[in-house]
């Protein structure tokens, strides 16, 4: 049987192991911002989720094979 693993993160690591693995990278930064004024008093309370979408991306590595149909 075939496998094919993903990660996380895009950490650079993934660039550097054999094969090179797959993964999806996630804008880390710009979620820590969104994350720290959601939490600091600069908002007023919320009862609701807070939801906001953020671009990610597939970064396709060595770890992946070709879907079979």
């Amino acid at each position: 049987a075939e496998v094919s693993i993903v990660g996380f993160d895009d950490l650079e690591i993934a660039e550097l192991v054999s094969p090179p693995l797959t993964t999806v990278n996630v804008p880390a930064k710009q979620m820590g911002i969104m994350a720290g004024k959601a939490l600091s008093g600069d908002s007023k309370p919320v009862k609701s989720l807070i939801v906001h979408e953020m671009q990610t991306r597939l970064i396709v590595r060595g770890s992946t094979g070709q879907a079979s149909t």
